[in-house]
């Protein structure tokens, strides 16, 4: 088995094969956590890095016992204040609540939370 951390620093186990690849086990985790594999941003533990697309476990060099860390997928959007200056943040696209991203903006623009307006095509 290979145990695998979520975001919300819960962990599972799920069995894997040397042949089963990125998508094979992104699949294992969503059915025992439900979190789509969309969603899922895939590392091994011990590097940090994203397991790559398309390869198997053998040619990545997961073993059982290994540990994988699960980050949810963020994006980049840019927001641009009234006076032009333009900020980029990494948002999760189904997660992210307009409060959530403006608390993220405060600090970058010492507007309130409770002042600021975000308008995306013209509607508020």
């Amino acid at each position: 088995p290979v145990k695998v951390r979520m975001p919300d620093g819960t962990k599972v186990t799920i069995e894997i094969a040397p042949a089963h690849t990125t998508e094979d086990i992104k699949d294992a985790i969503a059915q025992k956590t439900g979190m789509e594999p969309s969603r899922q941003v895939l590392k091994k533990n011990d590097n940090g890095k994203e397991l790559p697309s398309g390869k198997s476990a053998l040619q990545m060099g997961l073993q059982q016992g290994d540990e994988l860390v699960v980050e949810t997928l963020k994006v980049p959007i840019t927001v641009r204040t009234m006076d032009g200056e333009e900020i980029q943040v990494h948002v999760d696209p189904k997660g992210t609540t307009v409060k959530e991203l403006k608390q993220m903006l405060e600090p970058e623009t010492d507007i309130p939370v409770s002042q600021q307006r975000l308008v995306h095509a013209k509607k508020q």
